[in-house]
């Protein structure tokens, strides 16, 4: 899991900075002045600190801060009547957020916004089907050292794309073994559906908990599957299960990087 709950940003002079936030709902939990400063928002589990620097360079090419309200209209109401002024007025924005832009006391841009469900849910998001297949649809190269194979001979380069492909993705893959290239593609319909290949062979591709998982039979019995899953860094792992009709199953893992 990853998450974006901390921001810190400077201020020249702290105790102003801080008295500014806290018009704002901020609550302080460290206080380090004139040094630094680290406060909590009323609402989750964010956190935002000052740093202080004796020269401060706020430009319009600066990051902006955002902070949201329930109550905008209220909010900015109170925050005149505590001295505030504003470079723009709450308005409506054609992405359906409404909106209110000032600067803090070291010029740092804020908008003050209220979007409701138009923040994470807005009429043109992609679709949930698209949202989940887009960590995977990139290039990857083959990483050997990170890579486990309980039978067979690993690879010593590969390739692995993905593309968006009808109903599913396109697979591209490219792999070396004793010098020796190879090259398979492949097409997976993610609807859950047992596809036949021919007579006997047949394929059974789906998503489960945001893998990509597909399933090979023969006569209705399950012979391979690889799980495809994005993992924490970035990384795409590949987990080959075999499980033939006589011995032992085994898996191969196979670990790629995204080409950057």
């Amino acid at each position: 899991m990853i998450d974006l709950n901390q921001v810190t940003i400077s201020s020249s002079d702290l105790d102003r900075a801080v008295r500014f936030y806290e018009c704002l709902g901020l609550r302080l939990i460290v206080d380090s002045r004139p040094r630094y400063a680290r406060m909590i928002f009323p609402d989750g589990n964010s956190t935002f600190s000052i740093h202080h620097m004796e020269k401060i360079n706020a430009s319009n090419d600066a990051p902006v801060l955002y902070f949201e309200s329930d109550h905008l209209e209220e909010l900015v109401s109170n925050l005149r009547l505590a001295g505030f002024s504003f470079d723009v007025d709450p308005v409506d924005q054609r992405w359906m957020w409404r909106e209110a832009h000032l600067r803090d006391i070291d010029g740092n841009r804020l908008i003050l916004y209220q979007a409701d469900e138009n923040r994470k849910d807005p009429p043109w998001r992609i679709s949930t089907h698209a949202f989940t297949l887009q960590p995977y649809l990139k290039d990857w190269i083959f990483i050997p050292e990170k890579s486990h194979y309980s039978l067979g001979t690993k690879p010593t380069a590969a390739t692995y794309r993905l593309k968006s492909y009808q109903d599913g993705i396109q697979v591209n893959l490219n792999w070396t073994i004793d010098g020796e290239e190879s090259h398979a593609e492949f097409a997976m319909v993610l609807d859950g559906q047992q596809h036949h290949i021919d007579a006997t062979q047949s394929i059974r591709c789906y998503i489960e908990s945001g893998a990509i998982v597909s399933e090979q039979y023969t006569d209705n019995r399950m012979i391979a599957r690889a799980i495809r899953k994005v993992i924490l860094g970035g990384l795409l792992s590949v987990e080959y299960e075999h499980l033939p009709a006589k011995g032992d199953s085994y898996t191969n893992l196979q670990i790629y990087r995204p080409l950057l």
